[in-house]
């Protein structure tokens, strides 16, 4: 990991993995630190989250030590001073110690100091004064697992900084360097459903193509389709889905309600699996949802969830007339 300190004026030399780039000039004596020094931190070119649980850490940097010079033009010095610590981001609930999201979902980090205040940011910092801190520092970054990783993103942007107490403009800021991509090992397959709504024309039925309750008509295929890339040669992703009753959310049976404006009765529809007439469960993309089932591993290419619907007899008599559902789907992928 490289660090690299930016700045506009003059140039450093840097000890260890940074390069320091200057200071703009203050006024003596203040607390004012504008043109904040960037540290530049390259993150490593891949990350491997196999076996890797939420929470644990994915890659930890080694000690980076920051060097200040030691003749720069800001004077921000002062025995009771303190020196504020802070992150840019939100925490990820339910992680600690505590990570902070980056702008790669399921990925977040944190920033320790290592010398004096050891502690994760943020933290305020007190005991020896300003001048004694900000010569040199010494940090470590980890980055967390939080939840499910994308492949082909890059780290950028501002993470963390520190001023020099509450009302002073920001002292330095670690950012994330030049954005280059980085690859994720195993990198993880991304599904995108590419049939997002669909309409089954069930045609005109006669009432004689029933015979009694239970009886059905009508059958028409019908197919989700999912566009799935980007995993490693072999992957693939368990793919599950619930249907939800748009008509009575409620409904957890195994025929979709008509809707509203439908003037028939004594009918319903049905949506089947192959031979397996599907149930309907909460609007919800949660594991184990109720009525969720599992529609197949999906792998790179085009991914079909075939499938059917039907009218089927619910009561002695049937009105004709309109006899229209509505059900939505949501995809869950492990």
């Amino acid at each position: 990991m490289n660090l690299i300190l930016r700045k506009t004026v003059r140039t450093f030399a840097l000890i260890g993995p940074f390069l320091l780039l200057g200071l703009l000039p203050l006024s003596a004596n203040a607390y004012t630190c504008r043109n904040p020094i960037v540290a530049l931190v390259t993150p490593p070119a891949s990350i491997n989250v196999k076996d890797t649980a939420v929470g644990q850490v994915l890659w930890r940097s080694n000690p980076l030590r920051v060097v200040l010079p030691s003749t720069r033009d800001v004077s921000c010095v002062g025995s009771t001073s303190e020196i504020i610590y802070s992150v840019s981001t939100a925490a990820v609930p339910g992680i600690s110690p505590a990570a902070y999201k980056s702008n790669i979902e399921g990925i977040g980090y944190r920033v320790k100091r290592l010398d004096v205040c050891p502690q994760y940011f943020p933290l305020k910092c007190s005991s020896r004064g300003v001048s004694d801190q900000t010569t040199t520092h010494d940090i470590q970054i980890e980055l967390v697992k939080t939840g499910a990783v994308a492949s082909g993103q890059s780290l950028s942007g501002v993470f963390a900084k520190w001023t020099i107490d509450d009302a002073t403009p920001d002292f330095l800021q670690y950012s994330w360097g030049a954005p280059v991509p980085v690859i994720i090992r195993p990198a993880v397959l991304q599904c995108t459903v590419t049939t997002p709504q669909i309409t089954v024309p069930l045609g005109s039925i006669p009432k004689t193509a029933f015979s009694g309750i239970g009886s059905s008509a009508g059958t028409k295929p019908l197919s989700i389709d999912l566009a799935c890339a980007g995993g490693d040669p072999g992957n693939t992703k368990a793919v599950n889905v619930t249907l939800t009753d748009n008509t009575n959310p409620a409904n957890r049976s195994t025929t979709l309600s008509l809707t509203s404006g439908s003037m028939a009765t004594g009918v319903a529809i049905q949506l089947l699996n192959g031979q397996a007439v599907l149930g309907y469960g909460p609007d919800s993309n949660a594991a184990s949802n109720p009525g969720q089932w599992f529609a197949g591993n999906a792998g790179d290419g085009v991914f079909h969830i075939s499938l059917s619907a039907r009218y089927i007899q619910t009561a002695g008599t049937i009105t004709p007339g309109s006899a229209n559902g509505r059900a939505t789907f949501t995809m869950n992928y492990n």
